[in-house]
């Protein structure tokens, strides 16, 4: 195949180590053109509260924003650059490259109408160039640091073959942390314009989750030892969502437990684990709704047994789930005389993920129990903040020295003051992050 022909079958030119997706898309008005509006459906559902900005070289990240904001009836902004890119397949590569790989900024168009003020809810596009993002969008992304506090914030990507690489990684670190960054999704370039009921169902998800009802945590993405990233969402309690690969995993996920979610409008889970059946965090109807032919449910025997089917783990067993993920169930109970009938031993699990290397303690309803010392090697770890059911900040802290995890998400905390925890391990080389899961 020539180089005229590679450009015109829309895949992308391989970068450094990173595919550069730069497609070809007929049909398509030609860069620098700023295109901003209202859909006539958005403004009716969105009460202009919702947007979707975006930049594009060969057409392919407009036709997923266009198709985005007309389902989430959303306002439409092009970012484009001061100084447009060559429309040349391989001048603009030899212009773009260094600029990618040196993570630098280009000047931008000043948005004609744009005022982030007016939206709560904001999708950004942009292609995957060498493996992050287009600078016009991470120029765009820095400038408007400021504004976009406070508002929940999704990134969406067109690639020719490269899927997330770096993108949701140096998208969340150009956002900082005064907004809620949202699980990012990759989209092929290839099939945009087959792919409009996924762009569909992406724009309702984030919308979902960007009003509480599919979880309003903030998302955090990490690199397995393989360069692929994992993305958690923190969704309430002891509920939370794990992508990874194309995967959905599910963790306790409750329906009704304050706040109310919404699980139909997330995809259909690939994996649901369940730690035990207590209310915050077994709920058929949950499952019910998350579930397909191919999904595996997964939790110990007590909620195996309640349900009917799915896999029932006991403590110390192991198995291999999806993608070669490797599940481990450890023991969780109480061990302070008074609170052990809440989780006798023996009869709930915690989890062990290792996820292309990296390993990930969910710990489930559980005390600072002697086991701990045996988990080894642990990336993240989730540990339980609430007495008498689970542990006090003093625990966790004393738990997590145990186990030295990279990074700890207290979580399944309620009212308990979990800021304690990151107070107690202050200098200890523990990234403590407190997400939403009251």
């Amino acid at each position: 195949m020539n180089r005229r022909e590679f450009v015109k079958s829309s895949m992308a030119l391989a970068g450094t180590a990173a595919a550069f997706s730069l497609c070809s898309a007929k049909g398509f008005a030609a860069e620098g053109k700023n295109t901003s509006g209202t859909s006539k459906e958005g403004t009716k559902k969105m009460g202009n509260k919702c947007m979707v900005v975006y930049f594009s070289w060969s057409g392919n990240t407009r036709f997923a924003a266009e198709a985005i904001a007309k389902k989430a009836g959303a306002d439409l902004f092009e970012i484009t650059a001061a100084k447009p890119y060559p429309s040349d397949f391989q001048k603009c590569c030899d212009e773009a490259g260094p600029e990618c790989r040196g993570k630098k900024d280009r000047p931008i168009n000043p948005i004609d109408g744009l005022d982030l003020a007016k939206y709560d809810v904001v999708f950004v596009g942009s292609p995957n160039w060498w493996g992050t993002l287009a600078p016009p969008v991470r120029t765009w992304v820095v400038q408007n640091r400021a504004a976009l506090t406070g508002k929940s914030v999704c990134l969406f990507q067109t690639h020719g073959g490269g899927g997330m690489q770096n993108l949701g990684r140096d998208f969340a670190e150009a956002i900082g942390d005064g907004a809620t960054v949202l699980a990012p999704k990759a989209f092929s370039g290839r099939s945009i314009k087959n792919s409009v009921k996924e762009l569909e169902s992406f724009a309702a998800s984030v919308l979902a989750a960007a009003r509480g009802s599919a979880g309003n945590g903030k998302t955090d993405v990490f690199k397995t030892s393989g360069g692929k990233e994992v993305v958690f969402t923190a969704i309430k309690h002891a509920s939370m969502r794990i992508q990874y690969d194309g995967l959905e995993i599910q963790v306790d996920p409750v329906a009704e437990y304050a706040p109310a979610t919404d699980y139909s409008k997330f995809p259909k889970a690939d994996v649901i684990l369940v730690t035990h059946e207590h209310f915050d965090h077994f709920d058929r109807g949950a499952i019910a709704a998350l579930k397909k032919d191919t999904t595996e449910v997964i939790a110990n025997p007590a909620v195996q047994k309640m349900l009917g089917f799915g896999v029932a783990m006991t403590n110390g067993e192991s198995r291999a789930t999806a993608k070669g993920i490797k599940l481990d169930a450890v023991p969780a109970y109480n061990t302070t005389p008074g609170h052990t009938q809440f989780h006798p031993k023996g009869r709930d699990n915690g989890y062990v993920l290792t996820i292309d290397g990296l390993r990930i303690y969910i710990a489930g309803d559980t005390e600072d129990i002697p086991e701990m010392a045996n988990l080894k090697d642990i990336d993240i770890a989730f540990l339980p903040c609430n007495q008498p059911y689970t542990m006090t900040p003093e625990q966790v802290a004393k738990a997590a020295r145990t186990i030295k995890p990279k990074v700890l998400f207290p979580y399944h905390y309620s009212q308990t003051p979990v800021k304690r925890v990151a107070e107690l391990l202050a200098g200890s080389g523990i990234d403590v992050r407190i997400r939403n899961y009251q």
